[in-house]
């Protein structure tokens, strides 16, 4: 199961980040990945987004983040079993 998974990963990663400039941080990002809000539980009133990384590694965008402010949350969105069958048959 876990390399049908790795075979649908589609490289986007949870992000929380505590920040002063969300502006500065939002303009940062922006360039080089696609951003969406996202929504997780947390103790925090930071920053949520999920972030696709293209053919990024996770280690550029984490040296951009902790730039920036304190990151929180930073998790892989690995796809349930259920979203791959519904991609698998919807192609």
């Amino acid at each position: 199961m876990d390399d049908v998974k790795k075979q649908f990963r589609t490289n986007s990663f949870e992000v929380g980040i505590l920040t002063d400039n969300v502006e500065g941080l939002m303009l940062a990002i922006t360039q080089n990945y696609t951003i969406q809000p996202t929504n997780f539980k947390s103790l925090n009133n930071e920053l949520k987004l999920e972030i696709n990384l293209g053919n990024s590694l996770p280690n550029e965008l984490l040296n951009i983040l902790t730039s920036r402010g304190q990151v929180t949350h930073f998790v892989e969105k690995i796809p349930s079993v259920n979203d791959i069958f519904i991609q698998t048959v919807s192609q």
